[in-house]
């Protein structure tokens, strides 16, 4: 079947009722949210997914993933989602403007600015033990409390709770030792510059000059905080869109050079073989390969 177009929904299309943020099991989500689970779709907030029984097949961009119990998944607005087969477990989703509306402080942002939601592999699949999994569990049924009483302050007791959660499973990835975590609000500024302008702006100038920066000081402070230079972050976000375009769709390379804003198809293509060490054609038919 081909797939011309991916469908993005906001969290008011998965959760008529939820506002900016919600919380749910998986098991309550109903057939409708089911079966967009089942399409390959793009989500507009951040989400977690976190396993607690049951196995499916779980595919976050070009790359495929067996889940099972215990695992935890943690997906970036943007990123290309589809999963199928029988699980039980929670689902919490959230808008960026309810998190950075209440990041007061420069180190409330290291939850959505980590690599628990960017990072080279596309998406972050942690295992909590049992012990980990019992104090996660306890939060996030605090947090389902919470999102279903609606009681005075419910938005700050969410949010707290929310913070609490990202914590945890931060300390998590740490232990299994992931990249470190960025922080900092300049940085995750640059993240969202990059996700709104790379199809017309692919130069570190472009960006540096929006944050009143040099390059040469942006490149200081993404090579810092993500060990990668200000252009690899914005050579790998187009790699990576193209990567989804390829594996989730059937666009030719012309229609995915024009829609990633490239006017010549052969110089994107040169572009992409010259970043992922890969042909276009090579990567679509690999990638859909091991996701079989």
């Amino acid at each position: 079947m081909k797939v011309k177009d991916i469908p993005r929904y906001s969290l008011k299309d998965w959760a008529p009722g939820a506002g900016s943020f919600a919380v749910s099991t998986l098991e309550a989500m109903g057939e409708a949210q089911g079966q967009r689970w089942a399409g390959p779709h793009r989500d507009d907030f951040y989400g977690i997914l976190w396993i607690t029984a049951g196995e499916a097949r779980v595919t976050i961009d070009a790359v495929a993933y067996t889940a099972s119990a215990h695992a935890l998944i943690f997906v970036a607005p943007g990123q290309v989602v589809q999963m199928s087969g029988n699980l039980a477990g929670w689902w919490i989703a959230f808008e960026e403007q309810f998190y950075c509306v209440r990041d007061e402080a420069a180190n409330r942002s290291r939850g959505i600015n980590s690599h628990l939601f960017f990072n080279p592999d596309f998406a972050t699949v942690l295992s909590p033990d049992e012990a980990d999994e019992a104090v996660l569990g306890n939060i996030v049924s605090m947090m389902e409390e919470e999102y279903r009483g609606r009681g005075d302050h419910y938005l700050e007791a969410f949010f707290s709770l929310l913070q609490l959660f990202l914590i945890r499973v931060t300390r998590i990835m740490e232990r299994e030792e992931r990249e470190p975590e960025h922080a900092g609000g300049p940085f995750l500024q640059f993240r969202q510059l990059i996700e709104q302008h790379y199809k017309d702006k692919k130069n570190v100038s472009d960006y540096a000059r929006m944050m009143n920066m040099t390059p040469v000081c942006l490149n200081a402070l993404s090579k810092s905080l993500s060990g990668l230079t200000a252009g690899e972050q914005i050579r790998g976000h187009v790699t990576a869109e193209a990567k989804r375009l390829l594996f989730n769709t059937d666009l030719s390379a012309k229609e995915i050079a024009y829609r990633l804003g490239f006017e010549d198809a052969p110089y994107f293509s040169r572009f992409f073989k010259k970043y992922t060490g890969q042909t276009l054609l090579e990567f679509r038919e690999q990638s859909r390969l091991n996701a079989v």
